[in-house]
């Protein structure tokens, strides 16, 4: 075989794995926007992932440069049901998931007199259903239903040193994950917690932690005995900077 030949046969060699890499990344490109594209049409469908956030409590304050002293809640006692109905749109799969969320936040008067305490939730995701809502103050249904901003602010006056419950329900749905975090942007907070507890119940065994949230004791998980669902617990008595809570869906 002569040297020509070898040269030959070396370019052929060398234009064919340049042919498929290109054909590769074409089909990868192509791939990855069409999985992106399906995703966004199932996240406007269905849902998308949630960051719900720890609501803000605060009164006013003449002395603070924003005229408001924040106070956070005095404890909080929350569920979340995470049901995973995965959902197929074109070749993909999408980890779709359905949620009941069941919270009661205890908002107390820090102060020696009596004073105005506002409460304001905000909503885990915009351009999302979130069917069978109801904002109880004191046992009482709220009037204030429509949301500003993403926001509900529910205002209660409340004599020194008095406490009030304040519960909120909902249905809702999203995609890939369910997130709890304490301060808006962040996956922990400088914020003091005191007398937090989050139970979580799923219908899947295969369960896993988001990266940058804290994972409940070992005592505090509990596999059902179908084996199907996990019970787990997150319990904060009075933690500073305490870590975000969270369930990624499981892998398809």
């Amino acid at each position: 075989m002569t040297i020509t030949r070898l040269i030959a046969i070396g370019l052929i060699f060398a234009c064919t794995c340049a042919a498929w890499v290109v054909l590769g990344t074409a089909l990868k490109v192509r791939t990855e926007r069409s999985n992106y594209e399906l995703g966004t049409a199932v996240a406007g469908n269905w849902g998308q992932e949630m960051v719900q956030l720890q609501p803000r409590v605060y009164y006013p304050s003449p002395t603070d440069d924003s005229g408001f002293r924040d106070i956070g809640p005095r404890g909080s006692d929350i569920a979340i049901d995470l049901f995973y109905e995965p959902k197929r749109k074109g070749l993909f799969r999408h980890r779709a998931w359905r949620g009941v969320f069941d919270a009661t936040w205890t908002v107390e008067n820090p102060t020696p007199i009596r004073q105005t305490i506002y409460f304001e939730f905000p909503f885990p995701a915009e351009n999302t259903p979130f069917t069978d809502f109801k904002l109880l103050v004191n046992g009482a249904e709220s009037d204030q239903r429509s949301p500003e901003g993403g926001k509900i602010t529910e205002a209660l006056v409340l004599e020194a040193g008095e406490s009030a419950p304040v519960q909120v329900e909902f249905q809702t749905r999203g995609l890939n994950q369910w997130r709890y975090h304490f301060d808006e942007g962040r996956a922990s907070s400088g914020r003091r917690v005191r007398d937090f507890q989050l139970v979580m119940n799923t219908d899947f065994a295969d369960i896993d932690f988001p990266s940058g949230v804290g994972s409940p004791p070992e005592e505090d998980r509990h596999l059902g005995d179908d084996g199907k669902g996990w019970g787990l617990e997150w319990r904060y008595p009075d933690v500073i900077d305490a870590p975000a809570i969270g369930m990624a869906m499981p892998k398809i």
